[in-house]
């Protein structure tokens, strides 16, 4: 699968079948949260297990607010081949690092998350959990942080 896109929201492999990237900029919407879910879901259905998903929201200015409505635009399935789950996001919005916080709880139960501050700090954690990755930071619209 190459790379899917809708609006304010880009799913593609930063690792063929290994590491999933996606960005998510501008006005987000339950649609958008529904249209990464099940997408995602069918990109770790082809890859190799485990699958690790980066999801880099640092280009976010407004997303919905109510987490019930968060929660029901997720597909309930969790995939058995996820792995990691990494978040790259302003350190200094608290309302989306915590309305993030309670996504990221459901869609990675097993407790394999971190929040990060740059897509940088984000490779090098998934690096030392899973040194078979090698991953570098790539240029271009994957790599947004200011320490990119």
């Amino acid at each position: 699968m190459g790379e899917h896109s809708i609006m304010g929201t880009q799913l593609s492999w930063y690792l063929p079948s290994k590491v999933i990237y996606e960005e998510f900029t501008g006005i987000i919407t339950t649609d958008d949260i529904r249209y990464a879910s099940t997408t995602v879901n069918q990109l770790m259905a082809a890859g190799n297990p485990p699958v690790h998903s980066i999801i880099n929201i640092c280009g976010v200015t407004d997303f919905p607010k109510n987490l019930e409505k968060i929660r029901r635009a997720l597909d309930p399935e969790v995939h058995p081949h996820r792995g990691w789950l990494v978040v790259v996001l302003p350190e200094s919005n608290v309302l989306l690092r915590l309305v993030m916080s309670h996504i990221i709880k459901l869609r990675a139960p097993n407790g394999q998350t971190r929040l990060f501050g740059s897509l940088r700090q984000a490779i090098m954690f998934l690096n030392s959990v899973d040194p078979s990755l090698n991953l570098r930071s790539q240029t271009g619209s994957l790599d947004t942080s200011a320490d990119g």
